[in-house]
Order: structure tokens, then sequence, then C-alpha cells
């Protein structure tokens, strides 16, 4: 469950860095230019499918690491660590 959670979560930033890149296109090609420091608007667009692609990334490493273990990730590995989510 945890795999398909982590593959459900790519999916999504995988659809969203697509569209991202569709939109950062379109400011390319119209060649918008911020009203204050005239520069180049896709600069800013780009943030969203660049950080969307790395959150992609991200979540696939995850579901592969979780696939290849086959832990549920409940497993505390170090007896000294505290777990958060208990407190």
């Amino acid at each position: 469950m945890l795999a398909f959670a982590q593959l459900t979560a790519a999916f999504f930033t995988a659809f969203i860095t697509y569209f991202g890149w569709v939109s950062t296109e379109l400011v390319i090609e119209t060649a918008q230019k911020s009203p204050a420091m005239l520069m180049p608007m896709w600069i800013v667009y780009i943030s969203m499918p660049l950080g969307s692609a790395l959150m992609t990334i991200r979540f696939v490493a995850a579901a592969v690491a979780i696939l290849r273990d086959k832990t549920t990730g409940a497993e505390v590995k170090n007896e000294d660590a505290v777990d958060i989510s208990r407190l």
C-alpha cells in the first residue's frame, strides 16, 4: 500500500510537471518580461516543472525502495531514535 501511495504521488507530480512545462513554453514563446525588472518570466515559471520533476524522481525512488525492502516503514532501525509519530 505504501508503494501504491508513492506511485500515485509520482503520477500526480508528473502530471504537474507536464502542464507546468506547457505553461512555461507559452511564456517562452510570447517572450513575456516582468514589469518591474524586465527579466524574462520563464525564469519564474520554470520553478514549477523543475520542482515537480524532482519530486517525481523522489517518489519513484521511494516506491522502488519500499518494493525492494519489503518493509512497512514502521520499524525503527536505530533504537536511540525518537519516533515523532508516537509522541
